[in-house]
């Protein structure tokens, strides 16, 4: 009997914020939504084509994904191709969705300039900043 062997590798941007579950033993599990760009050319002129995924990475890296990527961040992820997941849509047509499942998430570069530092934290800042300015009395020393 001849093995083969399931691997793939995917780099794209997230299209939604990771979610991330705690199962009641204690194993969490991120979701995330990849979306990757495929160019195809129609009528001589090169468009992009999105292809959407499904990624579920368990393990160590969960809580760093849910704590650092948002929605538009930049990964690359490696794991095997699951079987296709059948669903329903609004109209009654039938869908499929590609699942990479045990996927290993690499971050990609921060392209907005951010420093690097939980996405949590960044929002907590600019929502601090948008407070307005600081009075002296409510420094601590």
């Amino acid at each position: 009997m001849s093995r083969s062997v399931n691997v793939c590798t995917f780099s794209g941007y997230l299209a939604a914020d990771p979610n991330v579950h705690e199962f009641e033993n204690g194993d969490k599990v991120a979701n995330l939504r990849l979306a990757v760009n495929n160019t195809k050319k129609v009528d001589g002129e090169f468009v992009d084509d999105a292809l959407f995924l499904d990624v579920k990475a368990f393990g160590g890296m969960v809580d760093a994904i849910g704590a650092y990527l948002v929605k538009g961040s930049f990964v690359i992820v490696s794991g095997r191709l699951a079987q296709p997941r059948e669903w329903t849509d609004k109209d009654g047509g039938t869908r499929f969705t590609m699942v990479v499942d045990h996927a290993a998430v690499t971050f990609g570069p921060k392209t907005d300039g951010a420093a690097a530092q939980p996405a949590r934290q960044q929002q907590k800042a600019a929502q601090e900043f948008e407070r307005g300015p600081v009075d002296d009395d409510d420094i601590p020393f």
